[in-house]
């Protein structure tokens, strides 16, 4: 029962989160409704940024954001990528 919370848990972290990509790009870029939108094509561009969301998310996780900085200026790689890097 505790597996299912925690994947819910994600759940509702990435699907808010592609809400606040999906808000902020395209509602506010648009600021009105456009004529002919259909609730459904504002369901996918939703699932479509939540999805983005959780590569994010996942990318974030594994490159560790603290050392993301550092590793930038010193390498011009994120953390992550230099682990998995052989040669320049």
């Amino acid at each position: 029962m505790n597996h299912r919370r925690g994947w819910a848990q994600k759940l509702v972290v990435v699907l808010a989160t592609g809400y606040i990509l999906f808000f902020y790009s395209e509602r506010v870029f648009w600021s009105f409704l456009r004529p002919g939108v259909k609730v459904g094509e504002l369901l996918l561009g939703w699932l479509i940024y939540s999805l983005l969301a959780w590569v994010f998310l996942v990318l974030v996780r594994q490159c560790r954001p603290a050392g993301l900085v550092r590793a930038m200026c010193v390498h011009g790689k994120p953390p992550c990528l230099l682990q998995h890097a052989s040669g320049p």
